[in-house]
Parts: structure tokens; sequence; C-alpha cells
């Protein structure tokens, strides 16, 4: 059984954070609060200076690590430090094609590897374009597609199938950011993709916009395997919170995700 299929044996949270920002010190304080505030999976973002998928908050937080002179080997041996840390806990990297099309598909593939990383977010990289990728990670390493509200039917079924790890569901169009209330279309997205994912035998994380526990709870009632929080913990981040504020931020959302299970 791989740690994916172990943890969502129930509905996770899944939180990100942006790799070794503040600092390297920093971001393992942060990640591991996350971790013991409730976050079943970890995504740790790589760095990188044109983040399209992200919004204010996070591409803040990308600006800053990069000016830092954060790069993915930083973030990578860090995920390992995390990796011998939490060996339980699912550990996936979030980044952009350019990244491991410039180090090289099997330098990058093999440095996750090496890492004990277990899936990776290539935000830009559809399907059609990520075989030669693929053929570098093989059966160790998953990645995980995107569905957006945009995708029809019959994409979706196919982006299930080929998906491992989880499918990672876009909630809402634009980018990423905290919202203080739930597009009720967001909750309509996943009624219409969670039966798709559970027919493909992979489960379906819904983000983008998810801030508070109420939020959680509905889109898990609604069929989520998972609820990605990303903008929201990033913000603690750069306010320079301590990590004990962002443990208990996990916690308030993690009950979310428990008492939306309760009522599936």
């Amino acid at each position: 059984m791989t740690r994916f299929e172990a943890v969502f044996e129930a509905p996770q949270l899944v939180g990100y954070l942006v790799g070794n920002h503040p600092s390297r010190e920093a971001f393992l304080e942060y990640a591991g609060a996350l971790i013991e505030g409730g976050c079943g999976v970890l995504e740790v973002g790589i760095p990188f200076s044109d983040p399209i998928a992200d919004g204010p908050t996070i591409q803040e937080a990308v600006v800053e690590a990069l000016d830092a002179g954060v790069r993915p080997g930083d973030v990578l041996a860090s995920c390992g430090e995390l990796r011998a840390m939490y060996p339980k806990t699912p550990l996936v990297v979030m980044t952009y094609a350019n990244i491991a099309h410039r180090m090289g598909y099997e330098a990058f593939a093999g440095a996750v590897r090496d890492a004990g990383v277990d899936g990776v977010i290539l935000a830009d990289m559809p399907p059609e374009a990520a075989g030669g990728v693929l053929g570098a990670f093989g059966e160790e390493v998953c990645q995980v597609f995107l569905a957006s509200p945009a995708t029809s039917d019959a994409r979706l079924a196919a982006l299930a199938e080929v998906s491992r790890g989880f499918l990672y569901v876009v909630g809402l169009f634009g980018t990423t950011g905290a919202r203080e209330a739930l597009d009720p279309r967001t909750v309509e997205l996943v009624e219409r993709v969670a039966p798709v994912a559970r027919e493909a035998g992979v489960p379906a994380c819904v983000g983008f916009g998810v801030s508070r526990g109420e939020h959680a709870a509905r889109l898990v009632e609604a069929g989520a395997d998972g609820v990605v929080v990303g903008s929201a913990f990033v913000q603690r981040v750069l306010d320079g919170v301590d990590a004990s504020v962002l443990r208990e931020a996990a916690e308030g959302l993690a009950k979310g995700v428990r008492e939306g299970s309760k009522n599936r």
C-alpha cells in the first residue's frame, strides 16, 4: 500500500507551503506544524519565476524565496528532511514544467525519488505533454493532474484515469487565494467530479479559495476526498506568525474535514 492509499482511507486536509520560505529552518518548523496539526498530505511548492496558477499571496512568498536564493535542489533537500521526520505523510512537490524540463526529466525524477517525495504536480503540463516525465517517474512517483470547472465530462474521465496519488480539482476559475465565502459552483463541481474519480479509483482533492473549517466540511460532504489549503497558510507565514498559530489553523481546518466526513 502506498502512502497515498493509506491516508486516503478517509478524507484528508492537504496543506501547501512554499518550499524553504521564509528560510529552510522556518519552513521545516511550519511544515511540521501543519502535519502535526492534522494535514494528512503536505504539498510543497518549488519557487518558479512565472507561477501562473498562483495568486498574489503565494506569488509574494515565491518572490521572497527566489530573492533569498532558494533553488529546486534546496527544496528537495528539505523534503528529504521532512521524509525522515514524518515517514508516513505523503509529500507532493508542486511546480511548473520549466523546472523539470530545465533540470532534465531523468535528473528531476531522480532528485524527487531521492528526497522520498510521493507525487508531483506540474501545474501547466497536461497529460498529452507528460510522456517524458512520466517515463522518468516510473512507478515510484505519482504525477497528479488537474481538472478545472471548464473540464468536460469526457476529459474529466480521462484525467481521472491517468492521474495517480489523487486528482487535483481546481475549485474555481482564476488563481489561488483565500476567499471568505465558499463559491456554490465549487460545491457543484465537486459533486460532478467525485463520482468520476471514485469510478477511476483515484481520490479527488479540491483546492483554490478554501480558508475555513466550514468550507472544508461542505466540500467533503459534497464528496471530496481531500481539501487543499494553501494561501490561508502561506499568508500566515508571510505575517511571520509562530508555528503554533499555523498548527492551530490546521487543526481548525482538519476538524472541518472530519465533520464533513460524518455527513457524507
